[in-house]
């Protein structure tokens, strides 16, 4: 799928290659948008630095597609696909997602979460 955020993909030389930091940035991702389906706004807040909207009741997390994360001065930049199920509809929502994630002593953080064009299948 092409990407709505692709023009604010950093440069290709700073794909994170490491395997064991891309799966812990993988491992992280699925619990904060599977936590981010099922907790309060005010549980999320461990998660983020910002407020991030719980989507409780309205969406279940499906699954993480088309993972890229780029190493940044501050921490990392992560382009995916996250698939959610409408609770009431059962549709499955595609949300293209934008995420900044840094390293607080031994956890990630969400810094910054923006999403681009997805859709409906």
């Amino acid at each position: 799928m092409e990407y709505a955020l692709k023009a604010d993909q950093p440069d290709a030389s700073t794909m994170v290659t490491d395997e064991t930091s891309s799966k812990e940035i993988y491992s992280f991702l699925e619990t904060f948008f599977k936590f981010m389906a099922t907790g309060t706004t005010e549980e999320l807040r461990y998660y983020t630095k910002s407020e991030v909207e719980s989507l409780k009741g309205i969406y279940e997390f499906i699954r993480l597609d088309n993972v890229a994360i780029y190493q940044e001065k501050e921490g990392y930049q992560v382009f995916t696909d996250v698939w959610m199920q409408d609770v009431s509809t059962k549709a499955e929502i595609l949300m293209q997602t934008s995420v900044t994630l840094v390293r607080e002593q031994d956890r990630y953080v969400v810094s910054e979460i923006n999403y681009g064009n997805g859709g409906i299948k």
